[in-house]
This record gives C-alpha cells, structure tokens and sequence, in this order.
C-alpha cells in the first residue's frame, strides 16, 4: 500500500501516507509559454520578420501613392481655377495655384502657346498624369 502511495507527476515522486489525502503539486512553469515556443518551432520569428516588412512596406507604398494623388488633385485644380479665371487675389486660389507651380517643376513650359489658359492646361494636365503613372508605378514595386 505504500507503493501506491507514491506518486509520479511530471518527473516529480511525491510520498503520501497511505488513506490520506494527496495534494496534486501543479506542473512546473516553462521559461517560454507554449505559445512562443511553438512560435519559434514552425519559423515564426522569421515570419514575424517578413509581416513587419511587409506592414512597413505596404505603408511606405500607401503614403507614396497618396502624394502622388495628393499632387495631382493639386495639379488639376489649379488648372481648373486658372480656366474658369478664378479671382487669384483670394488667399486659396492663390494657395493652390503657388503649391501647384511647385509640383509642376520641369513641365511649366512643355507646350508653349499664345494663350496663358491653354498652356497651364495642357502642361498641369501633363504633369497630373505623370505624377499619377509615377506614383502607381513606385507603389507597385514598393508594395510586396
């Protein structure tokens, strides 16, 4: 009866008199849950590698593709206001048209006409469409 007394959990032998109750002793804590552990075992830190980049270039992709929307709602808005003669001493449209001078850069003087109207149209216009095949072009090499 004092063999069955003895009782083995996990490794542990612990000894109770026979007819007395038998405390269940919990088992040991490892040092990594069984989750990290089993994180570790089917490569997930490298997986937990390649989400983080993944996630970051994802963003990167995100916010490249939005500037280049950014720029070239810019872009056609001004191209808009100076058609319709918008009043260029109002502080937005001076706003927008200033910002839009910035964005259009080397393409101000592609197409040179008589007309001021026309030729911030055509070029704007130009550069809109640049910065938006620009912009979808970077974003799909970026993006995983």
């Amino acid at each position: 009866m004092a063999d069955e007394a003895n009782i083995t959990r996990g490794g542990d032998t612990g000894t109770a008199a026979a007819g007395s109750a038998t405390a269940v002793q919990p088992a040991p804590t490892p040092s990594t849950s069984v989750a990290e552990h089993r994180h570790v075992r089917d490569g997930g830190v490298w997986r937990a590698a390649v989400t983080v980049t993944h996630r970051l270039r994802d963003l990167i992709a995100t916010a490249v593709l939005t500037a280049a929307v950014l720029a070239a709602l810019v872009l056609a808005l001004g191209a808009v206001l100076t058609a319709l003669g918008a009043n260029e001493r109002n502080e937005i449209v001076s706003g927008v048209l200033s910002l839009g001078a910035q964005f259009v850069g080397p393409f101000s003087d592609v197409f040179t006409f008589d007309d001021e109207v026309r030729q911030v149209l055509v070029n704007w216009g130009i550069a809109a469409g640049v910065y938006l095949v620009a912009g979808r072009v970077l974003e799909r090499l970026i993006r995983p």
